[in-house]
């Protein structure tokens, strides 16, 4: 158990030096220099999906997607009456 709080202990200081640190530093002095080259992995992709009320407050949505990238999205929405 003691040793657990030591090392919390020595976690939590550590937290605070990187703060302190964070903190310390002017954001209008730093400068991040970065490129990315992006592009899809594949440029084409076949999607199916629906659509399903419920009800006039509760709908659910799913979308596969297939040949070249396969993917899922779900999602269910409630709406709040106004």
């Amino acid at each position: 158990m003691e040793a657990a709080a030591r090392r919390a202990s020595r976690f939590w200081l550590l937290v605070d030096q990187i703060a302190e640190a964070v903190l310390a530093v002017d954001p209008s002095t730093v400068k991040i220099n970065y490129s990315i080259n992006k592009k899809p992995a594949d440029p084409y992709n076949f999607l199916m999906g629906s659509r399903f009320e419920f009800n006039k407050s509760w709908e659910a949505r799913v979308e596969a997607g297939f040949i070249g990238r396969e993917q899922l999205l779900a999602s269910v929405a409630y709406r709040w009456a106004w």
